[in-house]
């Protein structure tokens, strides 16, 4: 079963926002995937219906590109929105996973030399932003 198969699921609607043209990043590809997997991975395991958006954009100004994995699940308390990047925390304890995905995306884009965070002006679902030097 390839990744399409796996994340595709009934009353979803999966959307894919690129930038037109190449973009370069030096960072190492293996380990951003496993990241944006994780979260994808996340954002489908807690959206029953709606949708769920992978977005990419470059903002030259800043040289950053902003990757974000949006989706209009259940949501994040705002107490809890650093609280779930700490090791082996589930909002939901019935929830497949053992509380690590998101303690080792921030570590993962740490070594990046990037930013993960929830975005709290988001409130339609969860909106997760990984920041990258460009």
């Amino acid at each position: 079963m390839d990744k399409v198969e796996r994340w595709s699921r009934v009353g979803i609607i999966y959307h894919l926002e690129l930038p037109e043209g190449e973009i370069f990043v030096s960072t190492n590809d293996l380990y951003l995937s496993l990241v944006i997997e994780n979260l994808l991975d996340n954002a489908n395991k807690f959206t029953d219906s709606g949708s769920i958006t992978l977005k990419m954009r470059l903002d030259k100004a800043q040289s950053k590109l902003r990757i974000e994995v949006t989706d209009t699940g259940c949501g994040i308390p705002p107490e809890k929105r650093e609280e779930i990047f700490l090791c082996f925390i589930k909002l939901d304890e019935f929830a497949q996973g053992n509380g690590l995905g998101l303690y080792l995306s921030r570590l993962i884009i740490k070594r990046l030399s990037g930013n993960i965070f929830v975005d709290s002006s988001y409130t339609e679902g969860t909106r997760m932003v990984i920041c990258l030097s460009v």
